[in-house]
């Protein structure tokens, strides 16, 4: 059965095959017989459907070229529109949240104030007498003022392009032809039309409110840079007039013994003083923001990490035998003013002496409270002594005006300085009242020096030489104090921050000279650099 199926299936493809044959030969041998009858009027038609299918094919290639056209103009338009809105909101920001004009201006006018009192009270000058603390005084401030003037030029700059930049990344946007070439098809148009309206709209808004802000700033910039040129100008004369000074300073000038008839009072003195000193405190403060905040912070950790180490010995039950002083841990507070003042001050940018008397009197009431219960009350009182005198000492050099007051003055100033390291060394020898401090001794005796060198001076009419003399004498004192115990304390406080951890070996090898050498070389250094910065002032 299956071999007769199979041959079936052979048989009918077969005939299948020769059918279609046949088919093919009739249908080539009858279109060969009748190629001439019908090969006219085919060749016609075929004419008439390629012209009409080539029309049809160009009417929609010219509507689907129009759709693209459009599509990509407001694919284009769309993208333009973004852009450009996104810079109006931009310069609407920025004009929103505002440019501190006000602030600009009146800190201008405060500088433009600041200038004109300080070189004026120099040039009214000029027939008296010139005093160095007041050329000094008057060229530190403008150098102050011309520091915040550039600051603030930097950031009137900074808006100016800013602004600018904005304005003119709007107008190149706002010149592209696409903006320009409207849609054929009414929905595109109109709201072509809507948006092109809107965008116009706050484009004039934005373009008249930069111009506005544009021209406004850069009135501001061109009087901060003509009061930065007229500053420089200043700065170039205080030093050519500081420069006269020093050629002629040990030169008799003064007489102690004169009447102060015509001379500048006492109020009128201070007032002039006062305010050059106030204008340069604030400027300067102002700008050394940063190192002084940084400053303040290092003295609020080291006092919170000085009370923590305090209470671990009292936890302990080790705070009664402590082998080292306790000074540092008995006043956490003034120890870290102390400390943190001492090291601070050496990374103080040319600090001026207003400011170094300030950050002075502060570690001088710090070490009043450390030294209450902390020496005997000798050498408690012979620092109570050396303060007072320090103080009247950073008020005289804050004097910026001559008068022979003031160099009788610095007379009993000097005199009465040299008298004091008498008595100190005449009872030398005394117990209780041994000098310990090899540092302190020869600050001491360098103290004395220059006192009796201002006296002798003043006598001969040298009222600049003197004064300088007599003032960095104090402060040289004071400055002896200042870094013996800064440095002695911060030795006590590696010491008590090692002693929790540490074995009694590794205690004992604490007791050798190294730390001491250490501390004394260190309190040379640190006392010469203060002493030339003193007498820079």
């Amino acid at each position: 059965m299956q071999s007769q199926s199979k041959a079936d299936k052979v048989f009918f493809h077969y005939k299948s095959a020769l059918i279609i044959l046949f088919s093919l030969i009739y249908v080539v041998g009858f279109s060969q017989t009748t190629d001439s009858i019908v090969k006219k009027p085919i060749q016609s038609n075929e004419k008439k459907l390629d012209s009409l299918m080539q029309l049809l094919n160009s009417e929609s290639f010219k509507e689907n070229k129009l759709n693209y056209d459009i599509n990509v103009l407001m694919s284009q338009q769309n993208r333009k529109f973004n852009l450009l809105n996104e810079q109006i909101q931009m310069a609407n920001t920025i004009l929103k949240e505002g440019i501190d004009y006000k602030g600009f201006t009146s800190e201008l006018e405060l500088l433009v104030k600041g200038m004109k009192k300080t070189v004026k009270g120099i040039k009214q000058n000029q027939g008296r007498m010139q005093t160095a603390r007041d050329l000094t005084t008057t060229f530190v401030l403008l150098t102050e003022l011309l520091k915040r003037t550039n600051t603030q030029l930097d950031k009137i700059s900074a808006n100016n392009n800013s602004l600018s930049s904005i304005q003119r990344r709007i107008d190149s946007m706002a010149i592209d032809k696409v903006f320009y070439q409207i849609p054929i098809q009414d929905v595109a148009k109109k709201n072509y039309y809507q948006r092109m309206s809107k965008t116009t709209k706050d484009l004039n808004i934005a373009n008249t409110n930069l111009k506005n802000a544009i021209d406004s700033i850069q009135k501001l910039e061109i009087r901060g840079k003509v009061f930065k040129y007229n500053l420089e100008s200043d700065i170039a004369y205080l030093k050519n007039a500081r420069k006269i000074l020093s050629e002629r300073i040990n030169k008799g000038a003064s007489d102690p013994f004169e009447s102060n008839q015509g001379y500048p009072s006492l109020k009128e003195n201070f007032s002039y003083s006062f305010e050059k000193g106030a204008l340069i405190f604030v400027f300067y403060t102002a700008n050394q923001a940063g190192n002084l905040t940084v400053m303040f912070l290092f003295i609020v950790g080291l006092a919170l990490y000085l009370r923590a180490i305090r209470s671990k010995y009292k936890k302990a039950n080790l705070y009664q035998d402590l082998r080292y002083p306790v000074h540092v841990l008995n006043y956490p507070i003034a120890s870290s003013i102390l400390i943190m003042i001492s090291i601070f001050q050496f990374f103080l940018p040319t600090p001026p002496f207003v400011f170094l008397a300030f950050l002075w009197f502060i570690c001088g009431m710090a070490l009043l409270i450390i030294l209450r219960r902390s020496v005997v009350r000798y050498w408690f009182l012979i620092f109570v002594a050396f303060f007072i005198l320090n103080n009247f000492a950073f008020q005289d050099n804050l004097f910026l005006l001559y008068s022979p007051g003031e160099s009788r003055f610095i007379l009993f100033m000097s005199l009465i300085g040299f008298a004091l390291g008498i008595y100190i060394f005449k009872n030398i020898k005394k117990e209780g009242k041994e000098i310990y401090e090899k540092s302190f001794a020869i600050a001491l005796i360098v103290f004395m020096v220059l006192e009796i060198l201002a006296a002798f001076l003043i006598l001969n009419g040298a009222y600049n030489l003197g004064k300088m003399f007599m003032t960095n004498g104090y402060f040289t004192i004071l400055i002896a104090y200042q870094l013996i115990w800064a440095f002695g304390l911060s030795i006590d406080v590696l010491n008590f921050s090692k002693d929790l951890t540490q074995s009694e070996e590794e205690q004992a090898l604490k007791a050798a000279s190294e730390p001491k050498k250490f501390k004394a070389h260190w309190v040379y250094l640190c006392f010469i650099c203060n002493c030339v910065v003193c007498f820079n002032q």
